[in-house]
C-alpha cells in the first residue's frame, strides 16, 4: 500500500503508524493512487486484534471518501465566496 501513497501524505502516515495507541480504533485519511492513476482520498481505520487468538493481527479497514471530500471542498469554497461577497458590500 505504501507504494501507492501520495508523497505529501508519507510523513503524516509514518507519524500515524509511530503514534498508534492500539487500545482504540485509530483513523487517518491519506491519498492513494488508483489503478486509473487518479488520486483517491482513503480513510483507514486500524484496530489492534493481537489479543484475540482467533485474529492475532492488526485489522485495517479502508474506504474511498473521495466523493465526500470533493463535496466538502465545494461547500468550503462556497462559504468562502459568500463571505467575500458580504465583505465587499
Amino acid at each position: 500500500m505504501t507504494e501507492l501513497l501520495h508523497d505529501d501524505d508519507r510523513a503524516g502516515f509514518d507519524a500515524f503508524l509511530d503514534g498508534l495507541v492500539l487500545t482504540q480504533v485509530a483513523r487517518i485519511v491519506v491519498r492513494l493512487q488508483h489503478v486509473d492513476r487518479a488520486w483517491r482520498f482513503i480513510e483507514l481505520s486500524v484496530v489492534d486484534r493481537f489479543v484475540d487468538p482467533a485474529v492475532g493481527a492488526l485489522v485495517i479497514n479502508y474506504r474511498d471518501i473521495s466523493e465526500r471530500r470533493r463535496v466538502e471542498l465545494e461547500l468550503q469554497a462556497a462559504k468562502e465566496a459568500r463571505a467575500r461577497e458580504r465583505g465587499e458590500k
